[in-house]
């Protein structure tokens, strides 16, 4: 699948996928949320989840050119790379 065409789905249609088809790879807890990413072919998924609102409140794609082993031990550089992509 195309990461815009990905980035476009419903949010429960983008996290649905990431289940079905991505690798899950970490998963940090940062400010009363959970961030989980996830690794495809194509790109990269992360999934925010919000403790206060108890629900998933982002799920977006973003490509890195990051070592897979280096960028899952950088949460800042996984959100600064997922709010770049439109």
């Amino acid at each position: 699948m195309d990461i815009y065409v990905f980035n476009s789905l419903a949010i429960d249609e983008r996290a649905q996928y990431a289940w079905k088809f991505g690798t899950f790879l970490k998963s940090v807890n940062k400010d009363r949320k959970r961030y989980a990413l996830y690794h495809t072919p194509d790109f990269y998924i992360r999934i925010e989840y919000d403790y206060e609102v108890d629900s998933i409140t982002q799920v977006k794609a973003f490509k890195s050119d990051i070592p897979t082993d280096k960028l899952v031990n950088d949460c800042d550089e996984i959100n600064r790379l997922s709010d770049e992509v439109a």
